[in-house]
């Protein structure tokens, strides 16, 4: 993780593969807390703003979640993972399009269901009624 937030202390998630590092990544990360970490699904084909070169669009630790290590999880197992790995969350921000888990299977309300605290599900942002996301920005 780089940053300054002891991974002990993270209270809120941003989740993503945050490729572009764009509008719509920074509606996520207002929703965050003073201890909050932006978590990048790293998929390695992040060709607009690569690995570590985030943090410069951002005022937040970033963590990074290699895609192939958890790819196959069950839905449970992830939201596990993130209870493990940081023991203070207590929110969750990600897009209303986010899916998780093996093949795709989890969206937002599963992860509602499994997450014992706030989710948050940040609806798509628009500029002049287009959509800003990586795919567009390609």
């Amino acid at each position: 993780m780089s940053g300054s937030t002891a991974i002990s202390k993270v209270d809120s998630l941003a989740i993503g593969n945050f490729d572009g590092m764009h509008l719509g990544h920074r509606a996520l990360f207002e929703r965050l807390t003073q201890n909050g970490v932006v978590c990048v699904i790293e998929h390695y084909r992040a060709d607009m703003t690569p690995h570590i070169y985030r943090g410069r669009y951002t005022t937040f630790p970033i963590f990074f979640y290699d895609f192939d290590m958890i790819r196959d999880l069950q839905p449970k197992n992830f939201v596990d993972l993130l209870n493990r790995d940081f023991p203070l969350l207590k929110r969750i921000a990600v897009g209303e399009d986010f899916h998780f888990g093996s093949g795709r299977s989890a969206d937002v309300s599963t992860l509602k269901s499994l997450f014992n605290g706030e989710v948050v599900g940040v609806d798509e942002v628009k500029y002049e009624d287009k959509p800003i996301n990586s795919r567009l920005i390609r």
